[in-house]
């Protein structure tokens, strides 16, 4: 990520989410959610159902970009060089650029 750019997540369907500072939960319907807990949301076309409603939360703030799973039911991979981790549910995990997330079969590349 060049000085001064926010991070991205490009997902494989297309659809390219640009984080700001704060919080932005990710699914098929994170809407309600969202405004309960003051965050933006991110709806992601899931045609195959297999992200959950509210299925992550992703945060950008001054400790850097980190991804949450929010207990859905398929979770989140994170790959990263030749590695391949299920992110555990509730609890931060740092992100770089070049990552890739899987959330059921709908994929995004950070950037």
């Amino acid at each position: 990520m060049a000085s001064g750019a926010l991070p991205q997540l490009v997902f494989t369907t297309g659809q390219t989410l640009v984080v700001e500072d704060g919080t932005v939960l990710l699914g098929r319907r994170p809407d309600e959610i969202a405004a309960n807990e003051n965050a933006r949301a991110f709806t992601v076309d899931d045609p195959d159902r297999s992200m959950s409603r509210v299925h992550a939360a992703v945060r950008f703030g001054p400790d850097g970009l980190r991804i949450v799973d929010r207990g859905s039911g398929n979770g989140t991979v994170l790959r990263r060089g030749d590695r391949e981790d299920r992110c555990p549910e509730g609890l931060a995990v740092e992100l770089v650029p070049g990552d890739e997330l899987w959330f059921g079969s709908v994929g995004a590349q950070v950037r």
